[in-house]
């Protein structure tokens, strides 16, 4: 039977029978041997020998009355025997868990991550995503390519979610809603050119809604759910098919608020990046004429908060420049900020564009567009070195530059950017979603123009003169996007 925990080192050593140091992100011996180190921390057990007793009658008797009489402690019981495949399935998600090294820190995802572990075995469609995932980043972090083996796990996960989604029960789950969102993040590994990102993402703000209105009092379901409104918020900018039941609006109310002035940094929390904030922002985007007031407090405050951001990001940069190396949590701490930075670009960029739109004869907001999107390459720049594989927050804010402005040298730099960080995901659908948005910020700029034209009775040359719409075949490099798609 199993006893005491034994050995902590990695796989490697071992096998080897040899002492490991367990340094982080390899071992002394792994990296003098200059060979993978995987599995360190796992605990490892020694099996006994079980004896049995055998008890009289009356003794056994007494025993189960005793048992009976004394106070029984209160325990969480999993849903759950795990089998060994099982069991070897949540070790190697655990040491996954285990790397510090940014690009592949997979608490970006939150906290909530490091439950997932224990509730495998559960269900199948999530043991099925859990497999690909861990097979996926295996093969990311050590040859960049995905091998037959993963590609299989990968198709055996996608198969086990279209199966669990033709089950209402199933479909409400807080086991499929983690899977869709191991299987969105693994598919970024597995194609570059899918369709996948998108699509997924839509089956998460399925299964947001259907769930909308049930309790989930486990605290790793509702930290889960309440994670998975950030990404879905930022989809739902490009992608009409995506709305979030408002429901949510009302289950989480505003977490820091009431909110201190924006007159100076005094770092209070940021107003923009609280849940109903970011659920509430999608409307700007798809009724901007009937939100313009709103639109602009919003404006006028996320610019405070991105000057704010900025100024924090760069003082982690500082703490984290003063360590040699930095430690595992100031790096994920300057990762949070940078993020949070990103977001707040992306909106700010967003909604310069719809008021610039709208008042196209604003000078302050062009240059305000071009001062945002020089941050939005900026940063991707800073933190092209260690942004974690997958999360999609980068980009967001280099594509929002593009619809805000048409100045070629910017154009250029952020297609300079994507190139240096090889974006995982830059795939056709989102690139027509873009040009889509693009495409209606500049109808309704010249609608603007053109109402002005009749308000001022001048000529049309007169506005259009000073404005150019850029001729860039703008295709991010996919050669596949359709001609038609085009700005």
């Amino acid at each position: 039977m199993p006893g005491v925990p034994s050995y902590r080192g990695c796989d490697a050593c071992h096998k080897q029978k040899k002492r490991c140091d367990q340094a982080s992100p390899a071992c002394a011996r792994c990296t003098r041997l200059k060979i993978p180190c995987v599995g360190k921390g796992q605990l490892r057990y020694k099996f006994k020998t079980q004896t049995v007793v055998i008890q009289t009658a009356e003794s056994f008797k007494a025993m189960t009355l005793a048992k009976s009489r004394a106070p029984k402690p209160f325990t969480v019981q999993m849903p759950h025997n795990p089998s060994n495949e099982v069991s070897q399935l949540a070790d190697s998600f655990a040491a996954l868990l285990q790397f510090t090294d940014p690009q592949y820190d997979l608490t970006c995802f939150g906290p909530w991550f490091l439950g997932i572990p224990k509730r495998l075995g559960a269900s199948p469609v999530l043991d099925a995503a859990a497999a690909a995932f861990v097979s996926g980043l295996r093969r990311v972090r050590t040859s960049g390519e995905q091998d037959v083996g993963s590609l299989v796990k990968y198709g055996a996960a996608l198969k086990s979610l279209r199966d669990t989604l033709q089950r209402p029960s199933d479909a409400k789950s807080p086991y499929t809603l983690c899977a869709i969102f191991l299987i969105m993040i693994a598919q970024a590994w597995f194609s570059k050119e899918a369709d996948g990102q998108a699509s997924h993402m839509e089956g998460v703000a399925h299964l947001l809604n259907a769930s909308a209105g049930e309790e989930w009092t486990d605290e790793f379901n509702s930290t889960m759910r309440l994670n998975m409104i950030y990404p879905t918020s930022v989809e739902a900018i490009l992608n009409p098919n995506i709305k979030v039941n408002p429901w949510y609006l009302t289950q989480w109310k505003p977490i820091y608020g009431p909110y201190m002035p924006l007159d100076e940094e005094r770092g209070q929390p940021i107003e923009s990046l609280d849940v109903p904030a970011v659920l509430d922002f999608p409307k700007f985007v798809r009724e901007p004429e009937l939100h313009l007031h709103e639109m602009r407090v919003s404006y006028t405050r996320l610019k405070a908060e991105c000057s704010f951001s900025l100024s924090r990001v760069g003082m982690m940069e500082d703490i984290v420049a003063a360590e040699k190396p930095p430690k595992p949590d100031q790096m994920r701490a300057l990762v949070q900020l940078e993020t949070a930075y990103t977001l707040l670009l992306c909106y700010a960029l967003v909604l310069n564009a719809l008021l610039c739109a709208m008042d196209p004869l604003e000078p302050t907001l062009y240059l305000e567009a071009l001062d945002l999107s020089r941050q939005a390459i900026d940063i991707t720049k800073r933190s092209a070195d260690h942004v974690p594989l997958g999360t999609g927050c980068i980009p967001v804010a280099l594509f929002a530059a593009w619809i805000a402005t048409d100045d070629e040298e910017i154009v250029q730099g952020i297609i300079a950017s994507l190139k240096a960080v090889d974006v995982h995901f830059v795939d056709t659908k989102y690139v027509r979603q873009m040009r889509d948005l693009k495409r209606r910020v500049r109808k309704l700029k010249r609608d603007s123009l053109d109402r002005l034209e009749k308000e001022q009775s001048g000529s049309p040359s007169t506005i259009y003169d000073d404005l150019v719409f850029d001729n860039i075949d703008f295709n991010w490099g996919l050669g596949s996007v359709s001609p038609s798609s085009s700005i």
